[in-house]
């Protein structure tokens, strides 16, 4: 069960990272000048290349938080207890 959790902080921060990261290069394609091609480029292969690596990390990150939730339900605790005095 701890792997499975270990394996979960992994895929989303990897996801964040990505998350993160992407919005940077899209700022650095907007400011980058037009007769800069190979520069254009560059940024949009990297932008392609992140997009490609988040968004299948999406789908373990979440489908793991549902296989740990059905496994690890926490018991239901009375709200209220009722003792001897009540």
């Amino acid at each position: 069960m701890l792997w499975i959790k270990s394996l979960h902080i992994v895929f989303v921060a990897s996801w964040f990272a990505g998350l993160f990261y992407l919005p940077r290069i899209f700022v650095n394609l907007a400011i980058v000048s037009p007769q800069s091609v190979a520069e254009r480029e560059r940024l949009s292969l990297m932008a392609r290349k992140l997009l490609h690596f988040t968004n299948p990390i999406a789908v373990p990150a979440f489908e793991q938080v549902r296989g740990i939730s059905k496994y690890s339900r926490p018991r239901l605790v009375p709200l209220v207890r009722r003792g001897a005095g009540a």
